[in-house]
């Protein structure tokens, strides 16, 4: 027998015998489980000593995630009415050089994200996800309560 390399390949002598190898389950902590902990355990977090609040979304809704969202949207917009209109060259190009730039851009403003210490802390870190509630609830009738979200006279 020959290996891919033109050398030749030996058995193993024929009183080794092979070696066993004894796998052990062990235990698992229930309380170790990543669900269960509690809080932020990101030790480079800068808001780690402050006490986490219940997020309505489970995650921040920054304004940086909302541009994203945003130019995701409006790209992808503009290439569905480009391509209804009958364009083939314009939805690709739109995609190429808009999707290429914004990709390159946010990517290195998310870079900023974990700064020390924060830069751009209103576009970068501030929740807006209370706002946007409030807005929906308020002015777009989301909400049973929505008559005592305006002064009255």
């Amino acid at each position: 027998m020959e290996t891919t390399l033109g050398q030749p390949i030996t058995p193993p002598p024929n009183n080794v015998e092979p070696e066993q190898v004894e796998l052990q389950a062990l235990p698992v902590d229930q309380h170790s489980s990543v669900e269960s902990q509690q809080g932020n355990t990101d030790p480079h977090d800068a808001e780690e000593d402050e006490p986490d609040v219940s997020l309505p979304l489970g995650v921040k809704l920054t304004g940086y995630r909302l541009f994203n969202m945003v130019m995701i949207l409006v790209i992808g917009l503009a290439k569905f009415i480009l391509s209804l209109k009958g364009q083939s060259v314009a939805p690709t190009g739109l995609e190429w050089v808009a999707g290429s730039a914004f990709a390159a851009i946010l990517y290195w403003i998310g870079l900023y994200e974990t700064v020390e210490p924060p830069r751009w802390e209103w576009f970068l870190h501030v929740d807006w996800a209370p706002g946007i509630a409030f807005v929906s609830k308020c002015f777009l009738g989301g909400g049973e309560d929505s008559q005592n979200c305006l002064p009255r006279r």
